[in-house]
């Protein structure tokens, strides 16, 4: 399952091939309708998402709206970290596919990547 244009942001196309591999064996395509809330304000977090196709609305905390498109990465790793719930939600705004990356998965990748952690940690998307 290799879809090169899943590395369009800024973050995650400068991964080398090995970490390329590495994150395409922890991605699970997943088909999503227009309105389906992957999730919402006060929820555990429990997966990240890369954007295939479509576009999904990010609340952050109530206050700022943004709209995602392909190659988009969002989610809340310092949720993940500290087992706290999540401070935004995100639901489709189109039919769509997004890639969905599992908790554990995701910061184990992460912890066998030590500088994309870093990057990482603090933000909950990449564009």
């Amino acid at each position: 399952m290799i879809i090169s244009k899943k590395y369009r942001n800024s973050a995650l196309s400068e991964l080398n091939a090995s970490q390329k591999t590495q994150l395409e064996m922890i991605l699970e395509e997943q088909i999503v309708k227009k309105g389906d809330i992957l999730w919402k304000n006060g929820d555990d977090a429990n997966f990240a998402i890369m954007v295939s196709k479509g576009r999904f609305k990010f609340m952050d905390s109530g206050e700022t709206e943004i709209e995602f498109e392909t190659g988009a990465f969002i989610g809340e790793i310092e949720a993940m970290l500290n087992t706290t719930p999540l401070t935004t939600s995100l639901s489709a705004v189109t039919d769509g596919v997004i890639f969905k990356i599992g908790k554990t998965s995701l910061l184990a990748f992460l912890n066998r990547n030590p500088g994309l952690f870093i990057l990482f940690a603090q933000i909950k998307y990449f564009e």
